[in-house]
């Protein structure tokens, strides 16, 4: 399997990341009468151009589920308590985000407002609560010697916690422009971190997902398989190194158990 196939839910949350917020962003310029300064986001749902506005969400939290999977699957042996919360709560919210973009029926409107208002702020503070959690993850995930997964930079952390610190602002004071500046960091959070997981050369291989039981006998496992691979004279190819990585990581955790 290439590399682009192993992260192509990072290209596809990445691209419809981008492409969501460009569609809202023109929405937003076009519709009469309307301001980020004065006009939440959810407003535009509402206006002459309510259409891109629900294209665009639910593009965005489709795309948000096969890739929170992934980082699921890439931030294994750090926290397992933690890494399973986040990601119940980022499918979550993915599903909220998408639901965000239902058109009004201005026939069940009061109910609709209040179905809205729900999953609005679901998508928001959900949103803050994932990237947090997260970030916390990476943050653990970085200090640990034995880590071997994507190369994942600390600022990436730091900038998950300022997130949730403008949505804590956002809920003291609701200021229209303050959301639209939580919805931007959202989005760039997410594309930054697919970017991150998706250069990860090694994504998907195996040996990252055993249980700690597991270690000794996967290591024998890779260990056998790689001398077949340099009996044939493979040694320098993909999977060769794809198995190389694995017994060093195999090793360095059975290391620091001992």
């Amino acid at each position: 399997m290439g590399n682009i196939d192993r992260s192509l839910e990072c290209y596809f949350v990445m691209t419809a990341g981008v492409f969501g917020a460009i569609l809202i962003i023109i929405a937003a310029i076009i519709t009469p009468n309307y301001s980020p300064l004065t006009n939440t986001i959810s407003e535009l749902g509402y206006f002459q151009y309510k259409t891109l506005f629900s294209i665009a969400m639910v593009i965005i939290g489709n795309s948000m589920i096969p890739f929170f999977f992934k980082l699921e699957r890439e931030l294994t042996s750090i926290e397992e308590s933690l890494r399973i919360i986040a990601t119940a709560a980022a499918v979550f919210t993915a599903i909220c985000i998408s639901l965000v973009g239902v058109i009004p029926d201005l026939e069940y409107l009061n109910q609709f407002l209040l179905f809205h208002a729900l999953v609005a702020v679901i998508a928001f503070g959900g949103s803050s609560i994932y990237i947090l959690l997260y970030s916390r993850l990476i943050q653990k995930a970085i200090a640990m010697p034995s880590y071997k997964g994507p190369p994942f930079r600390r600022f990436l952390s730091y900038f998950g916690y300022s997130i949730f610190i403008v949505f804590i602002l956002l809920m003291i004071l609701f200021i229209p422009i303050i959301e639209w500046l939580m919805f931007i960091l959202i989005v760039v959070w997410n594309v930054a971190t697919a970017y991150y997981l998706s250069k990860y050369k090694f994504s998907g291989l195996a040996g990252l997902y055993y249980t700690k039981d597991q270690f000794p006998e996967m290591l024998n496992h890779f260990t056998e398989s790689l001398e077949i691979l340099k009996s044939l004279n493979l040694e320098d190819s993909p999977e060769a190194e794809s198995l190389k990585n694995n017994i060093s990581f195999l090793k360095d955790a059975l290391n620091n158990n001992k």
